[in-house]
């Protein structure tokens, strides 16, 4: 299977800006405020069950989501996605939409695009770019309280809001389930996407190549032998750090979550779940939790960011545990698996320093 390198494309990353604005007016993101550009590790080829058409489009929408926040995100997107239009671009009948291509046309109101999102959402253009659209939806997605514990076709419903509301009528085939039309699709959205994790396996998603490990002696996996948690260290930056620590001989899966295997937002999530602080599993997301701390004050336990080998400053692809002493410890990639770098090393191989974050 052929696999794409990196995607660059319009998306709606300013999930902070976004959210925000939803906080403090109490309306949902809209489409000016949620577009900026970023990169996408996108994987290309076919996919079991759908057209070429359908599988591309799913790639796209996998990786926007995921990228925005985390695989949860992914699966409703695809899910949406595939029963709306199939995972299709659609234009529609009572729609001017110019010279802009797509896949096929619908009849639904003033609906367009994969996620068949009304003029509410956005322009003609935004609603028929794959990227973009995910982009809105995930905002919108991220809007809904407490998403990402309902079941994955009730989120979906919460922002779409389709005729399939609880009450059986004729419009919705006389459903008494609250989402039921994406419950229908909720396996197929699921297998999709773990097919995409499989191939962008074999990409560089998420991952940190190169660099050196803050020790070479055999199988210390770069801690340093003479290394302890810092004696400043609280009691809950100590149980971050012993479990990151005691997970050095575990390898690098993209999209894994423990426990045999971690990427690197995976890693910290299950790090910090250990004390009960509930993480996105996406790095990008992770660099908006917490409060932004300085080199100077870091702490046992804080999150270090860099673009990594497929983000950027303003996205970062890549995160560590800070574990004391001027150490990194992350989920880096394939070859090396989970390691400890010294600090200046991880921000020279992942390319700058895009965020300092503290939790505790």
């Amino acid at each position: 299977m052929k696999i794409a390198l990196a995607f660059v494309a319009p998306l709606a990353l300013v999930l902070a800006a976004v959210l925000g604005f939803a906080a403090i007016t109490g309306t949902a993101p809209t489409a000016a405020a949620a577009v900026t550009a970023t990169e996408l590790c996108a994987t290309s080829g076919p996919i079991n069950g759908l057209s070429d058409v359908a599988a591309n489009n799913a790639r796209l929408v996998t990786a926007a989501a995921e990228r925005a926040a985390g695989t949860d995100a992914a699966v409703i997107a695809v899910m949406v996605g595939y029963t709306e239009s199939g995972l299709r671009v659609l234009g529609n009948t009572t729609v001017d939409i110019g010279n802009h291509p797509v896949e096929g046309t619908g009849s639904n109101a003033d609906s367009l695009g994969i996620f068949q999102q009304r003029a509410s959402w956005g322009t003609v253009a935004q609603r028929l770019d794959p990227v973009v659209s995910t982009g809105l939806f995930v905002a919108r997605l991220q809007f809904v309280a407490g998403w990402a514990g309902k079941p994955p076709w009730v989120a979906a419903q919460d922002v779409q809001r389709s005729a399939y509301d609880g009450h059986p009528r004729p419009a919705n085939n006389e459903s008494n389930v609250y989402g039921g039309n994406y419950r229908a699709h909720y396996a197929i959205a699921r297998r999709i996407v773990a097919a995409i994790g499989g191939d962008a396996v074999g990409n560089l998603c998420g991952a940190l190549s190169g660099g050196l490990p803050a020790s070479t002696a055999p199988g210390s996996h770069g801690l340093p032998k003479t290394y302890t948690i810092p004696a400043t260290a609280t009691p809950t930056e100590a149980r971050v750090v012993s479990f990151a620590i005691s997970q050095l001989d575990k390898p690098y899966v993209f999209g894994a979550a423990g426990p045999n295997s971690y990427d690197c937002s995976g890693l910290t999530m299950a790090a910090w779940a250990k004390v009960g602080v509930r993480l996105p599993h996406s790095s990008q997301v992770q660099a908006l939790v917490g409060v932004t701390t300085t080199a100077a004050d870091l702490v046992p336990g804080d999150l270090v960011l860099v673009p990594g080998d497929d983000g950027t400053l303003a996205a970062p692809g890549h995160v560590g545990i800070y574990i004391g002493d001027g150490l990194v410890l992350n989920a880096a990639d394939e070859q090396d698996g989970i390691r400890v770098q010294t600090y200046q090393n991880f921000l020279q191989v992942g390319h700058g320093l895009a965020a300092l974050r503290h939790l505790a």
